[in-house]
């Protein structure tokens, strides 16, 4: 009895139990792992996730493929083996995502298929062009279908942008101007998908895949709201991140009474007692703050060193137990008082997460556009939690320049010192070189590999990396960092499955999967297409030759 046909009884058995314990045993048990890992393997993986099965049975069958897949990875198999399978491991990896994120909808098993296909673009530059061509389109299909921000659609965002980070340019040349209807969909989401870190990874994809589709449909980004292309095309967004905020800033603010995300300019953050320093960067001028309506959070950058990456923190509503505001001030390095909001946020105690902070002193700059901000984010992120006794009388009147006298602190209110972020005198900007020959990567200067996400979940503390664009792409790389913890859960898209038909052997019907689009009081997107599949057959194995699905796009 060969390996695929032993695994297959224990998978077999594992379903039947309700339990994956023997398939781990079995696993664990076996001697030379990559005798499993084969094509036959790979078919039966294919067969068995496809199956028409209810629901807690085919959640079952992709937990066992993705423990099987897992193993492999963590087995250390020779890289040539995993390349000389590119195409089916793809194809497979592409299925397994679709169907955990569309048909079976959960949030879990999303993020194990996305963290596998992470792991194997960070192995091998031929997985990674493999995914580009036989995944692209299926993420971007899905992920354009989401109009709101949750978890698994930020991790899809990273998936695509390091597919495209670590795929050759040829490959992307060739694959990118088929995909430009879904960069439409993906840049009018940006308008409402109302949180700032989810806008940033769209940005950064748009940025990266412009380059090759502008030339045949130079309008082909925010149909929407044509005007913002302009502003988008003025960016080069090689130092990414101040670039990228200038833009975002610009569209949010414009969107009026339809603006979901609120950037307000902050003087001090202080967490559990320590003051955090704004992010170091010529062009990042203030330190901003990020009320997102759409994840009910506010997020922001910082940077605990010089020699440190940017990081970025996140305060979600459902683990706040209230807000306070009243009326502050700061004062700056040179004895200048500004006036300021102090909110004070005290968070839940929450036993399983040691880690979470205890209390943030949060001091936005007091100004016309935080009172207006603060009408909106009120309602929409903190509702009852939130208590405010801060009065705007002192701001000027709209219209005027002038403003009133700033009154001297209290006896019993002391004003914050805005502590000095100016970690060197004369900060060293990373250059980019005139050109690049490498054919591995398209970015320039230093940049960390992704870290490979934990399926379980994380704190509300979370970290993220900024790094810079190569000059010929006008693409900005893929930074390594953990995305928001506890998001709405689930990437709510009803699926219909027609023609799923099984029939014996390697020969099978194709899959159609329709992913409904979820509607916005914002904005009417255009739905999203259908995915099919389609066979193709390969010649993997010498004197065998063995028939395999593709994942395609159907014809318009």
């Amino acid at each position: 009895m060969d390996t695929t046909t032993q695994l297959s009884g224990v998978i077999q058995t594992s379903v039947e139990e309700r339990s994956v314990e023997k398939l781990n045993t079995f696993l664990l048990s076996t001697p030379d792992t990559s005798e499993v890992l084969n094509s036959k393997t790979l078919v039966y993986f294919y067969k068995l996730i496809k199956k028409d099965a209810k629901h807690e049975v085919k959640c079952l069958h992709v937990s066992c493929v993705l423990s099987c897949l897992q193993h492999f990875l963590d087995s250390d198999i020779d890289i040539s083996i995993w390349e000389h399978l590119a195409d089916k491991v793809s194809i497979l990896c592409g299925l397994l995502f679709l169907i955990s994120a569309t048909l079976i909808n959960n949030n879990s098993l999303v993020d194990r298929s996305i963290n596998i296909a992470m792991h194997m673009i960070q192995s091998s530059q031929i997985l990674a062009d493999s995914m580009l061509r036989k995944m692209l389109e299926l993420l971007l299909q899905t992920v354009s279908a989401v109009m709101y921000s949750n978890n698994s659609q930020l991790l899809t965002l990273v998936l695509i942008s390091s597919l495209l980070q670590k795929s050759t340019r040829e490959t992307r040349r060739k694959t990118l101007p088929s995909v430009s209807i879904y960069m439409t969909k993906l840049s009018n989401n940006l308008l409402v998908c109302g949180d700032y870190e989810t806008q940033v990874s769209m940005v950064e994809i748009l940025a990266r895949c412009w380059t090759f589709i502008k030339e045949d449909c130079p309008g082909a980004l925010f149909t929407n709201c044509p005007s913002i292309l302009q502003h988008f095309n003025s960016y080069t967004f090689l130092n990414f991140d101040p670039e990228c905020r200038l833009f975002l800033n610009q569209v949010n603010s414009s969107l009026e009474d339809r603006q979901l995300v609120y950037s307000v300019p902050g003087l001090v953050v202080i967490v559990d007692g320590t003051s955090l320093k704004k992010p170091l960067d010529p062009l990042y001028k203030e330190f901003w703050l990020d009320f997102n309506t759409s994840t009910r959070s506010i997020s922001f950058y910082y940077m605990v060193s010089r020699e440190e990456n940017w990081e970025m923190m996140s305060i979600e509503e459902k683990h706040v137990l209230y807000v306070t505001a009243r009326n502050s001030f700061c004062k700056s390095k040179e004895g200048e008082v500004i006036p300021a909001v102090k909110m004070e946020i005290t968070m839940k105690v929450d036993p399983t997460k040691p880690n979470l902070p205890k209390a943030f002193k949060i001091y936005p700059r007091k100004t016309c556009e935080f009172a207006n901000a603060e009408k909106n984010f009120i309602s929409k992120i903190f509702k009852e939690k939130y208590k405010s006794e801060v009065s705007y009388s002192d701001l000027p009147l709209e219209g005027t320049g002038t403003q009133l006298p700033i009154p001297h602190p209290k006896f019993d209110e002391t004003a914050v010192t805005i502590p000095d972020t100016s970690v060197a005198a004369n900060p060293v900007v990373d250059q980019l070189p005139e050109k690049s020959d490498s054919e591995e990567s398209d970015l320039i200067g230093p940049s960390p590999a992704f870290e490979l996400r934990a399926s379980e979940k994380k704190s509300v503390v979370e970290t993220k990396t900024s790094h810079q664009l190569d000059v010929s792409d006008s693409s900005q790389d893929s930074r390594g960092f953990d995305t928001f913890a506890d998001y709405v859960k689930g990437l709510k898209t009803p699926t219909d499955v027609v023609n799923d038909d099984i029939s014996d052997g390697n020969n099978m019907l194709g899959q159609s999967v329709t992913v409904e689009s979820c509607k916005s009081k914002e904005e009417d997107l255009n739905k999203t297409g259908n995915s099919c599949m389609k066979k193709e057959c390969k010649n993997y194995n010498s004197g065998s030759k063995e028939e395999f699905f593709g994942i395609v796009t159907p014809k318009k």
